[in-house]
C-alpha cells in the first residue's frame, strides 16, 4: 500500500498542545507576539505607502492647477466652466487628503477609527467631486486621471490593511478575555445569588410584618373613627355638589340673557360677569346679594324687549328670573358655608387622628419594600440568565479552531466545568 501513500503524499502532522484555561491568555500572547510584530510591520508599511500616495496626489493636484490648455481656440464660456470645475475639484482633493490622518500607533481601536473615518470621507469626496472630475476629463485627462489613480491606490491600501491575521488575533484575544471575565463572575455568581435570596427573604419578612401592622391598625378604634370621618366627608362633599347644582340650575336658563344684558348695561355689569363665570363664586363674593337688584333691572329690560328675545325665550327668561329670590340665594349660601365649615372640622379631626398618619407611613413603607423586592428579584434573574446565556464549551471550541488556523497548532484547553453533572 506504499504506492497509495506516495500518491497522495504525506500530510504534515501538527503538534498538539495542552494549555490550562487559566494560563491560556498568557500562552496565546506569547505565541502570537512574533506574528503580531510581522503584521504590525506590514500594516505600518501600508500606512507609509498611503502617505506617499497622498503626497503624490497633492503634487498632481498642484500640476493640475498650473497646467495650461493645449487648445487655445476654446470658447470663453467653456473656459469659464473648465476653470470653475478645476478650482472645485482641487479644493475637494485637498480637503480629502487633509482628512487622511494615519494612526500614531498600531492597535485595533485606532485602525478601526481610521478606516471608519476614511470610508466616510471618501464617500463624501466621491459624491461632491464626481461632476467636476468628469468635466476635467474633457480638458486635462492626464492630470485629473493621475490624481484619481493615486486616490484609488490609497483606497486599495486602506481596504487591504486587514488582509492578514491581525483581526483574527484580536478576535481570539477578546474571546479569551470574555471567558476569563465570565469565569470570574461565575465564581462569585453563586454567592451573589444566595446573598440576594437572603436579602429577598429578609425584605419579604419586613413586608409581612408591615402588613400585619396594617391589619392590626385596621382593627383599632382610631382607624374605625378614620373610616367614619371619610364617609362623613364623602357625604358632605355630595351635599356641597348638590347645593351648587341647585344654584347652577337657577342661573343656567338665563345665562345667555345675562350675557346680552351685560353688553347693554352699566349697572351691575361686574356682578353679572361673576355669576356668569361661576354662580357659586359670584354668590360667595356677593355678600349683599346685589344680584337680585341687577336681575330685577334685567327683567325690566326683558319685558321691554331690549334684549331682542323671541316670545318663547322671553317667557322662559321671565319665568326663570321669578325663581331667583334673595331668600333662596341666602338659603343656598348658608348651606354652603355650613358644609364648608363642617368639612374643615372633619379635616382637623382627621389631622389629629393617629391612625391616618400611621397608615400613611405603613403604606409608604409597603410601597418601598415592594420596590426593593422587585429589584432583588430582577437582580437574581439577571445573574441567572447571564450564567445560562454564556456557552463556554462553544467558545473554547471556537478558540481551539482559530488557534489551529492561525498558528498551525492543535490546541486543547483543559478546564474544570463546575456546572457539569457529577456521575452517580
Amino acid at each position: 500500500m506504499g504506492w497509495l501513500k506516495s500518491l497522495f503524499g504525506n500530510k504534515k502532522e501538527i503538534d498538539t498542545v495542552y494549555v490550562e484555561l487559566g494560563k491560556l491568555s498568557l500562552w496565546f500572547d506569547e505565541k502570537t507576539e512574533p506574528l503580531l510584530e510581522n503584521i504590525k510591520d506590514d500594516i505600518q508599511a501600508k500606512f507609509n505607502e498611503i502617505r506617499i500616495n497622498c503626497e503624490r496626489a497633492r503634487e498632481s493636484s498642484r500640476a493640475l492647477a498650473n497646467t495650461m490648455l493645449r487648445n487655445d481656440k476654446i470658447p470663453e464660456r467653456a473656459i469659464q466652466v473648465m476653470q470653475g470645475n478645476r478650482e472645485a475639484y482641487i479644493k475637494s482633493v485637498n480637503l480629502f487628503l487633509d482628512q487622511i490622518k494615519t494612526p500614531s500607533s498600531i492597535n485595533m481601536g485606532l485602525i478601526n477609527d481610521f478606516l471608519s473615518r476614511f470610508e466616510e470621507n471618501l464617500n463624501y469626496f466621491t459624491k461632491t467631486s464626481s461632476r467636476s472630475y468628469y468635466v476635467l476629463q474633457e480638458f486635462f485627462r492626464d492630470e485629473s486621471g493621475a490624481i484619481a489613480q493615486y486616490i484609488k491606490k490609497v483606497d486599495f491600501l486602506a481596504r487591504s490593511i486587514f488582509d492578514n491575521d491581525y483581526r483574527k488575533i484580536n478576535a481570539v484575544s477578546q474571546k479569551i478575555e470574555e471567558i476569563d471575565s465570565f469565569l470570574a463572575l461565575r465564581k462569585k455568581a453563586g454567592d451573589l445569588i444566595e446573598e440576594e435570596k437572603t436579602n429577598y427573604s429578609s425584605i419579604n419578612a419586613m413586608k409581612k410584618e408591615t402588613m400585619d401592622k396594617m391589619e392590626k391598625l385596621e382593627q383599632s378604634r382610631d382607624y374605625r373613627e378614620l373610616q367614619e370621618l371619610g364617609k362623613e366627608k364623602d357625604r358632605i362633599s355630595k351635599e356641597i355638589r348638590d347645593n351648587e347644582a341647585e344654584l347652577i340650575s337657577l342661573f343656567s336658563p338665563i345665562e345667555k340673557s345675562m350675557k346680552k344684558y351685560e353688553k347693554i348695561t352699566l349697572y351691575g355689569a361686574g356682578i353679572l360677569r361673576d355669576y356668569i363665570d361661576s354662580p357659586l363664586h359670584g354668590l360667595m363674593k356677593d355678600d349683599g346679594l346685589n344680584i337680585t337688584e341687577v336681575l330685577a333691572k334685567m327683567r325690566e329690560a326683558v319685558e321691554s324687549n331690549q334684549l331682542d328675545l323671541n316670545d318663547k325665550k322671553k317667557e322662559r327668561t321671565i319665568e326663570a328670573l321669578g325663581m331667583i329670590s334673595k331668600e333662596r340665594l341666602q338659603q343656598i349660601a348658608k348651606k354652603h358655608y355650613e358644609h364648608v365649615d363642617s368639612m374643615e372640622k372633619l379635616k382637623r379631626r382627621e389631622g389629629i387622628n393617629t391612625a391616618a398618619q400611621k397608615l400613611n407611613e405603613l403604606n409608604y413603607k409597603l410601597s418601598h419594600l415592594d420596590n426593593q423586592l422587585e429589584r432583588s428579584r430582577s437582580t437574581i434573574e439577571k445573574i441567572s440568565k447571564q450564567m445560562e446565556r454564556t456557552d463556554i464549551k462553544k467558545m473554547i471550541s471556537e478558540i481551539e479552531n482559530d488557534v489551529e488556523d492561525l498558528l498551525s497548532v492543535r490546541l486543547r484547553v483543559r478546564w474544570h466545568d463546575e456546572t457539569a453533572q457529577k456521575p452517580a
